[in-house]
């Protein structure tokens, strides 16, 4: 007879029973790992480094703390990206300065988007930031996800996309945002 699977929390870990982690649902495992992340994750924020490249053909080279996520946003000769070690960055090509450097609230993921004069950086735990391209400053944070821990969360974001003035946030557990590219604002319809 297998027994019940004692562990209803999903902000714990699984028990081991008959050399197997059990949940009482799915949706509590994918709830554990993203969990780990979110509440345990410390960023690593230590400045690039520029590097003199080998190959002739290479013009600039950076190693950063974590990985680019995505595909960098451009803009007048200017990358904008997020990368895994909490941080955003705006990069001049043609000098190879790093001209900005943002805070993230978590690991970036997916690509950045550029909207009218910002820089938009999804991050995995359900966060989006948006960013002035000129200044660097803030101009609005939205999170998506459901902050009640014993309810089934959707915080990892998996893309964003633009579609007019609406920013399309989808979630790797199936549900889909739309939110004001303007005010960060959920939209209602």
């Amino acid at each position: 007879i297998d027994e019940e699977p004692k562990n209803t929390d999903a902000t714990k870990p699984a028990e081991i029973i008959k050399g197997k982690k059990e949940r009482p649902s799915p949706v509590l495992e994918k709830d554990e790992y993203y969990l780990a992340e979110y509440n345990n994750a410390k960023p690593v924020r230590v400045p690039p480094s520029k590097l003199t490249a080998k190959e002739p053909e290479i013009k600039l080279l950076y190693q950063f703390a974590g990985s680019v996520s995505g595909i960098p946003a451009i803009k007048n000769d200017v990358l904008y990206f997020g990368c895994t070690d909490y941080q955003g960055y705006a990069l001049t090509i043609t000098t190879g300065e790093i001209t900005q450097k943002q805070k993230l609230f978590s690991q970036a993921i997916g690509s950045t988007v550029i909207y009218n004069d910002y820089y938009i950086i999804p991050q995995r735990n359900g966060s989006v930031q948006c960013f002035d391209l000129r200044t660097g400053g803030n101009a609005w944070n939205h999170r998506s996800a459901v902050h009640v821990r014993k309810d089934e969360i959707d915080i990892s974001i998996s893309g964003v996309r633009l579609n007019g003035e609406s920013l399309w946030v989808s979630k790797h557990w199936g549900n889909l945002y739309i939110v004001d590219a303007n005010t960060g604002v959920l939209s209602s319809d």
